[in-house]
């Protein structure tokens, strides 16, 4: 049985001198970071997480590498950016949503049955 590989995801930076010193393993990582360890792992496993070097069963990451990523993953603090909407639970409007979404509709209906053209 020969050694087989996943196919590789490890985005090496090119021309860059790298030491082992900036690689940390996923539980070094949980560690000093705000992700979980599980939740990496899973992130990982989806090969939606951010870039990973393997030897054998343990997984590293790049710091520098990973520290790009959760910036990028991170909302942005950009006061021009609006905010996102927040959503319950598995991405359903909330109540709050759920009841402005009725009134406006309920508006549109008496507007379309009085005549009237929505002010502009």
């Amino acid at each position: 049985m020969g050694w087989t590989s996943r196919p590789s995801r490890d985005r090496r930076t090119s021309g860059a001198t790298m030491s082992l010193s900036d690689y940390k393993s996923r539980k070094e990582i949980a560690q000093i970071g705000p992700i979980p360890y599980s939740t990496l792992k899973k992130l990982d496993m989806r090969g939606e997480g951010p870039p990973t070097f393997r030897i054998g069963d343990r997984v590293y990451y790049h710091l520098p590498s990973f520290e790009a990523w959760l910036e990028a993953k991170l909302p942005s603090s950009d006061p021009s950016s609006p905010p996102q909407p927040r959503r319950g639970r598995r991405g359903r409007r909330t109540k709050k949503e759920k009841i402005e979404a009725e009134r406006q509709t309920a508006v549109a209906e008496d507007r379309a049955q009085s005549g009237k053209t929505p002010a502009k």
